[in-house]
């Protein structure tokens, strides 16, 4: 049990550097992670669901050691509070308290995706409270479909296109919801501005 406990220790830790690596070769060297016919997707969990946000939105990802939500109050259930990282007042909104998906606990491998738009000026910078972080990779283009009815737990208007990932170890096919960072910060901006007339 041990030994299985630390294999998956060192699992998590390894995707955390390889997503920090990554984000940090793009601050780095300036250059967009999405390459010609190509998009670079971060790839999560929300609850037993899998979805991805596209990497040039994405500032960077912090592990659950590394941050203390405070708590905010008069502001919606999804609305978890905000985090001081480095000096930086982020506001963490829970996506599956946002989605309408199910709740569940916070864990060791329970994340933060800290994301920025739009990515050329970085206004807003929130965090995204998601179960677990899986993988960064390039997809192809013509691997990703518009959003169909296939993704039912989320609504069609936060997802801006579908793809499969293949599992290596079982060679089992899931159907990825690509969600839209823009769609979900506008929405829930919008939102907010309306509770305030």
């Amino acid at each position: 049990m041990k030994a299985e406990e630390t294999g998956g220790t060192l699992a998590r830790r390894k995707t955390d550097l390889i997503l920090k690596q990554a984000t940090q070769d793009r601050i780095d060297s300036h250059q967009e992670v999405t390459t010609e016919g190509a998009r670079t997707l971060v790839r999560f969990f929300l609850g037993e669901e899998q979805y991805a946000i596209d990497a040039e939105h994405i500032k960077t990802v912090v592990s659950q050691a590394e941050w203390r939500i405070y708590p905010i109050p008069c502001v919606p259930n999804y609305l978890l509070g905000v985090i001081n990282l480095r000096s930086d007042i982020i506001s963490v909104l829970d996506l599956k308290e946002y989605f309408g998906l199910p709740t569940t606990e916070i864990d060791d491998e329970t994340r933060i995706i800290v994301v920025h738009f739009p990515p050329e000026t970085r206004q807003l910078v929130v965090g995204f409270l998601v179960d677990k972080v899986v993988d960064i990779q390039p997809i192809s283009l013509s691997e990703i479909q518009p959003p169909l009815t296939t993704i039912e737990k989320v609504t069609a208007e936060y997802i801006d296109g579908e793809t499969h990932f293949e599992d290596e170890n079982t060679g089992t096919e899931t159907l990825i919801g690509i969600i839209s960072v823009e769609s979900v910060l506008v929405a829930e901006m919008n939102a907010r501005l309306s509770e305030k007339k």
